[in-house]
């Protein structure tokens, strides 16, 4: 009960977030706006789909079993969090939901028609993440889509293949735990994949 009241906050609390910001870029649109602007993340704002991908199915489906209210809320925390989804571009949590959601819909279970919702709240996230960025990019002269971000490999192609050649280089031992991170790629500090992180 404490685990889900502090997931629907930390969700509140990064919608309100965005709503605010959204809000002020369209009344007041700024030349330097990019859309990942709207979302957390370290350096990366893909490490907030890392949260998302376990925590809105969990509110989603507790909320399901609460009464009108609690599952208007839950499902308005959702759909605002999905487009935030969007606009990061965090495939790994898509592809995990659709994974899962495959699952639940093949196993004829009793949560095929949450499953349903849910996937309908994806749906609409992607929506209004669409219009946002629309309506936003219009305004400041920049052109995205909330597709555009889960297209393509961002560059991890290039990790990939630094990764080939120091398991080429370094064939017994690798280059060690974190090493990868020593190596000053620019493009990023490991290379996106399990199999070629533990070799």
């Amino acid at each position: 009960r404490l685990l889900l009241m502090s997931l629907r906050l930390i969700c509140a609390v990064l919608v309100i977030r965005f709503l605010v910001y959204a809000s002020v870029e369209l009344y007041s649109p700024s030349k330097g706006f990019h859309p990942w602007n709207v979302v957390d993340g370290f350096s990366n704002p893909r490490f907030q789909g890392h949260f998302f991908t376990l925590a809105l199915p969990a509110v989603f489906f507790a909320g399901s079993l609460s009464d009108w209210r609690t599952r208007l809320f839950d499902a308005f925390l959702c759909v605002v969090c999905s487009a935030l989804i969007f606009i990061a571009g965090t495939r790994g949590t898509l592809l995990a939901w659709c994974c899962v959601s495959i699952f639940f819909l093949a196993a004829n279970s009793k949560w095929r028609p949450v499953v349903i919702r849910f996937l309908m709240i994806v749906l609409l996230g992607y929506v209004i993440a669409s219009v946002f960025i629309y309506l936003v990019g219009h305004e400041s002269g920049w052109r995205f889509s909330a597709g555009h971000t889960l297209i393509g490999l961002s560059a991890r192609e290039l990790l990939w293949w630094e990764a080939i050649r120091k398991i080429a280089e370094n064939p017994i031992f690798g280059v060690g735990p974190m090493g990868f991170a020593s190596l000053g790629s620019l493009v990023g500090n490991h290379p996106h994949q399990v199999l070629l992180q533990f070799a």
